[in-house]
């Protein structure tokens, strides 16, 4: 079965922007974008509730302890 056209539709407008995007993004310095993604994740880490969850829920199965750093404080820093 074949998907409709609106799903289709989005499909090739979500590849083209993430073409576009990676091709920007490719030609700017290291540093640049390892700035700008951090800004990025400082920003929509209070907005992704589910994430949080699912970080710190994966860090405490893998038993991982930072220097009695909390496992939430862990979980943040390892997204950004």
């Amino acid at each position: 079965m074949e998907a409709p056209f609106s799903k289709r539709l989005m499909w090739r407008i979500e590849t083209w922007a993430h073409t576009a995007v990676t091709a920007i993004v490719g030609r700017l310095p290291p540093q640049t974008v390892f700035h700008f993604g951090e800004a990025v994740g400082k920003m929509i880490w209070p907005l992704m509730k589910g994430r949080q969850k699912t970080i710190a829920r994966n860090l405490r199965i893998a038993g991982i302890v930072d220097g009695g750093a909390s496992t939430d404080e862990l979980a943040k820093r390892s997204f950004m």
